[in-house]
């Protein structure tokens, strides 16, 4: 299981305040930039003096004063800022993104998303719970995509986002799918994760006073245990609305997952197994895909392994801490509690972008697009996806995925992925090895060029089709 201890390191010191937001306080107000505008400065003035502090003190004592202080800071950038709930980035909400034709096309012209065919509907997965807060039961929002020419014994596809963005991040791979393969797939079906798009209140029984502290708390085992729930009421078509779409219920033939949703799918399998089962026999689930998965402990990546530079064995640090700071700003909210919040030009720079900057993707969101694919995510997931706070990531076992089984791994690597080094897709490779059990990886399908970053599954789908073509043999 996960180990949470804390490193109070020097490193780990100076995101001290903030890790202790996220343990103990759902705070008054959400700060727009982490330091660029005003009050941005004056509160990360004070969050800064409590680092040089906890610096300078022994060990010892770093906890309770650093709670201490932190508590005070916070009120102090709630007395100077207001409540500053707003929008999201782009200035649109999700509720505003219409079920238009997606209008890239790929190979010369081929427009896989104007097919009058292919229709978009909302789904509600009621009375889901998760383990971390038995007595809350909350819905979860789906997306469920159809082609209505496919043929009623077509294979379902069930995918699931990544960090800081929701459902509708499908929305391409899902009209391509069913473009593409419309003999062979009856429904694309993706899922918001508990916090994301539509969920943007997941305790929502509570009244608003009462959840922001929990939404900061949501973590990667409430996803975990959110998709298990989901998965069951969409296979047995048990508190869903409208059910009448699913008839007998959701086959859930292949789970796709992105970036964090791809360690949600390993977490998922880990889970089962734990308990006896499999996605395969609890599900019948026959492929699962993973397209640049974040891996588990035991797997290399050196965007969480070398955090912290030589005290890490590193040569020299990862930018993940750099990236919290900059990109990752943990609005404090009377709504969310700390969350966080990637900006505009920040969800460009990580997601479409090479790390060294020198590749762009040919095809980046609008301002309107990027509304309605980003998502705010919880403090905590934040933390525990890079391990900030604990001293490890999340555990998966070796020979999770290994052949028998009964579900077969599919893995997408991307060239010029910010978050992986460019090595040829060897941490994907490594990863693959790990949940296999095996040295083979002929199902690693490794995306090169310049529309191979991280975020080709919205912008570059076709970059995916090997992959799919093996997944769905």
């Amino acid at each position: 299981m996960r180990s949470r201890r804390a490193r109070l390191t020097a490193e780990t010191r100076d995101n001290w305040p903030i890790l202790a937001i996220s343990r103990m306080f759902g705070a008054k107000c959400e700060r727009t930039s982490w330091a660029e505008d005003g009050t941005g400065v004056a509160t990360f003035s004070l969050f800064d003096l409590v680092a040089k502090a906890i610096n300078s003190m022994p060990q010892v004592a770093v906890k309770t004063f650093s709670c201490v202080v932190t508590a005070l800071a916070v009120l102090g950038a709630a007395c100077l800022a207001g409540d500053l709930d707003g929008p999201v980035p782009g200035g649109s909400q999700v509720d505003d993104c219409a079920a238009e034709e997606d209008p890239r096309s790929s190979d010369g012209g081929v427009e896989f998303g104007r097919d009058a065919a292919i229709e978009r509907v909302r789904l509600e997965v009621m009375n889901v719970a998760v383990a971390s807060h038995p007595s809350k039961h909350f819905t979860i929002n789906a997306w469920l995509w159809k082609n209505h020419e496919s043929p009623p014994g077509g294979v379902d596809v069930v995918l699931i986002s990544g960090f800081g963005h929701n459902a509708l991040f499908w929305e391409p791979m899902a009209r391509r799918l069913l473009f593409n393969w419309s003999a062979s797939v009856r429904f694309v079906v993706a899922v918001d994760l508990p916090g994301h798009g539509r969920n943007r209140d997941p305790f929502s029984g509570l009244p608003e006073s009462g959840w922001a502290g929990r939404y900061s708390s949501v973590d990667l085992d409430d996803y975990r245990d959110a998709i298990i729930s989901a998965l069951d009421k969409l296979q047995n078509n048990v508190d869903v609305a409208p059910g009448d779409l699913l008839g007998a219920g959701l086959r859930v033939d292949v789970v796709g997952g992105h970036s964090m949703g791809g360690l949600v799918v390993q977490l998922v399998q880990e889970e089962l197994l734990n308990g006896g089962e499999s996605m395969h026999r609890r599900y019948g689930t026959t492929a699962a895909m993973l397209f640049a998965a974040v891996p588990p402990e035991e797997s290399p990546w050196h965007y969480s392994d070398c955090r912290y530079g030589p005290a890490s064995g590193c040569p020299a640090p990862s930018p993940v801490l750099s990236d919290f700071r900059k990109a990752f700003d943990p609005g404090i909210s009377t709504r969310y509690g700390p969350h966080g919040n990637v900006k505009d030009e920040d969800f460009y720079r990580l997601f479409f972008r090479s790390r060294d900057g020198g590749m762009e993707s040919p095809i980046i969101p609008t301002a309107e697009e990027l509304a309605c694919i980003w998502s705010r995510e919880p403090l905590q997931a934040v933390l525990d996806l890079v391990a900030l706070v604990a001293a490890e990531r999340e555990e998966v076992q070796m020979g999770a995925f290994a052949p028998s089984r009964g579900t077969r791994l599919v893995s997408v690597a991307y060239e010029y992925d910010y978050f992986f080094a460019r090595n040829g897709g060897y941490e994907e490779h490594m990863l693959h090895h790990h949940l296999r059990g095996d040295d083979d990886t002929q199902d690693v399908v490794t995306a090169l060029g310049e529309r191979a970053i991280h975020d080709a599954p919205w912008s570059a789908p076709e970059l995916a089709d090997e992959a799919w073509m093996k997944a769905l043999e």
